[in-house]
């Protein structure tokens, strides 16, 4: 699993099988306590591509979503565990859900692919002050050929799944999306700002709920001083 790579820093694998079934009782114990004040004993578990998602007649009055970071790295092989479970749970119950892996949102995967540029104006200007950046040649054709296409791509889609579910929000609606904005050479990518952007344009009323500080010093990337090791984790709401 990628994201327990580490050098440097506090290995989190130590101990983590005590960790993990403390989740569990924790889960399960807060699980219990919401069963007993609830008005619906029934739940439903769609797994589906928010982009194409056609939930009918059906609307719904709240969401709570994080949506894959633009990080440069493989998110199908960072939710590696949560794939194998949905394998393993469609070979012992036989359901069918298939996936193509290059074309899930947050992929790293650009070759052959029909890159779009976004509709959202601050993540235009942002990929504009990525190429006027001064770069050396290697840095030119890697931006050339991989990082701008992927952030077109990433935005795009974005831009797609969050239009294509606030159809199907109902008229009374509140949802919190949970991004981090990370950097790319140096720069701060502003998926906060653009996540706002967009529930704006479909008529939603948008604001930063919280935003705190993160720092990964020592972590998933040891090299990370200054700015790339700072990012920040805002919680946006949007209602209307």
């Amino acid at each position: 699993m990628t994201t327990h790579i580490r050098e440097g820093g506090i290995c989190p694998l130590v101990g983590w099988q005590d960790d993990f079934y403390a989740y569990l009782r924790a889960l399960s114990g807060r699980l219990n306590q919401i069963k007993v004040r609830s008005k619906c004993q029934a739940h439903e578990v769609i797994l589906a591509d928010a982009r194409s998602v056609d939930f009918g007649s059906r609307r719904f009055q709240s969401m709570l979503t994080s949506p894959p970071y633009p990080n440069h790295r493989d998110f199908t092989s960072i939710l590696l565990p949560e794939n194998t479970l949905v394998s393993a749970l469609s070979e012992a119950d036989g359901f069918d859900f298939s996936f193509v892996r290059e074309k899930i949102i947050g992929s790293n995967f650009v070759a052959r692919l029909d890159i779009r540029s976004p509709k959202s104006y601050v993540a235009s200007r942002f990929i504009e002050e990525a190429l006027s950046l001064r770069r050396n040649k290697r840095a030119e054709y890697d931006d050339e050929v991989y990082y701008i296409p992927y952030l077109k791509h990433y935005f795009s889609s974005l831009e797609e799944a969050y239009s294509n579910i606030a159809r199907f929000a109902d008229t009374v609606f509140e949802g919190y999306v949970v991004v981090v904005n990370n950097t790319h050479r140096g720069i701060v990518i502003p998926l906060s700002e653009v996540v706002q952007e967009i529930w704006q344009s479909l008529g939603f009323r948008v604001e930063v709920f919280q935003e705190r500080e993160l720092f990964h010093v020592g972590a998933k990337n040891p090299r990370a001083k200054g700015i790339r090791a700072r990012h920040t984790e805002y919680v946006v709401r949007i209602w209307r």
